[in-house]
């Protein structure tokens, strides 16, 4: 038996623990071990008694036949199409962000345009994953080993019957019953954190929106929103997202398993409100520090000559795809190196916290100096 569902091992991947959650909240209960690779659930609906084969163990041969049968029977059960009863099963044991498109008149989805909702949903995810860890108003360079295995552990899934439509599915573990956010090491999950720090990033962000189409202008500070996971990388791409999706609604849904306290929802961004996302990123970047910056770029200028220089200079580097020159001050062991890469045109690295200085910005606490090339 082969269902209408075009994902790749769909019914291989469904967790046992899942299924037998997602049939214990419908009401279908065990009445009994069918020989023994499975057990009989039965469930009366609408005047007739229903019967399910549920494999004991994921590893069988016809794993993947049996819950496909299972998710036929379910379908006819709950007169609902198959796809939808799949994703039920699939997520019940996942957190779950909805992303959707609000076109008055949907076009078709081209290649394109999957890659880049797959692309931009995957950044705002990331986004999130990287405030989980420390929330700051800018990221740059390369997520963390940590933050990369989570978005790893992320299913993605586009759903066939809703053009621009997809749907996130972050697993929170295999707990049951009533739950506390906490894992076996009475620790908050990475993957709860990230989630809970999307859905407060996003309340934040649709706040900031709103401050600027009441009064006119920029906020006058961003501290409460960075702490609650807004960063200008986030904005940009909600703003990207609700360019494409001709406006965008996000939905967060915690694990059926693993229930969490109330979510706001939807999220709403209309299609107008990209350029004020885009202008809040740009002034987030102007008016907060970032910590532990990577930069790379050209020393373009000692602030006094090579036989007097202090430590101070200017370098020309570019982030988000915008040119910034930053000053910063060397510990006099690091004077030679500066030097010798003012001289040679040598593209350096190095890590530091970026503040706005003036009309400028200043990194602070430079270290990891390291001399690539010359120009």
């Amino acid at each position: 038996m082969k269902l209408d569902i075009h994902v790749p091992d769909f019914a291989s991947s469904l967790p046992l623990q899942s299924v037998n959650a997602y049939l214990q909240s419908q009401g279908w209960e065990k009445s009994g071990p069918w020989g023994d690779s499975a057990a009989i659930h039965v469930k009366e609906e609408k005047g007739r008694n229903w019967e399910l084969l549920v494999p004991l163990d994921d590893s069988l041969d016809d794993y993947e036949d049996v819950m496909e049968r299972l998710i036929v029977v379910l379908s006819d059960v709950e007169e609902r199409p198959e796809f939808e009863v799949y994703t039920a099963l699939a997520s019940i044991g996942s957190d779950a962000v909805h992303l959707s498109g609000t076109y008055d008149i949907v076009p078709a989805m081209s290649l394109a345009n999957i890659s880049d909702l797959y692309g931009n949903a995957r950044d705002l995810l990331c986004h999130a994953a990287r405030a989980a860890e420390r929330s700051q108003a800018v990221y740059a360079g390369r997520p963390s080993k940590g933050v990369s295995a989570y978005i790893e552990s992320v299913a993605a899934l586009v759903n066939p019957f809703s053009d621009y439509a997809l749907t996130l599915y972050s697993p929170v573990g295999s707990h049951f019953g009533e739950q506390f956010e906490l894992d076996e090491n009475n620790e908050v999950s990475f993957s709860r954190k990230t989630i809970s720090k999307l859905a407060s990033a996003l309340a934040h962000t649709q706040s900031l929106v709103e401050y600027v189409d009441a009064n006119e202008d920029a906020p006058g500070e961003y501290e409460e929103a960075v702490a609650a996971g807004v960063s200008s990388n986030l904005c940009r791409s909600i703003a990207s997202l609700a360019e494409a999706g001709d406006g965008i609604k996000i939905d967060v849904h915690w694990a059926a398993i693993f229930p969490s306290a109330p979510l706001p929802r939807p999220f709403h961004f209309s299609q107008r409100s990209m350029k004020v996302l885009q202008e809040i990123a740009k002034d987030m970047r102007k008016k907060t520090p970032t910590y532990d910056d990577y930069i790379e770029g050209y020393v373009v200028s000692l602030d006094r000559g090579i036989d007097e220089f202090d430590g101070s200079a200017k370098i020309d580097t570019t982030q988000e795809d915008q040119p910034k020159q930053v000053t910063v001050r060397f510990a006099e062991a690091e004077y030679e190196d500066v030097i010798k890469a003012f001289q040679a045109r040598a593209r350096v690295t190095l890590v530091g916290d970026i503040h706005p200085y003036g009309r400028g910005y200043e990194l602070r606490e430079p270290r990891s100096l390291e001399i690539l090339s010359s120009a």
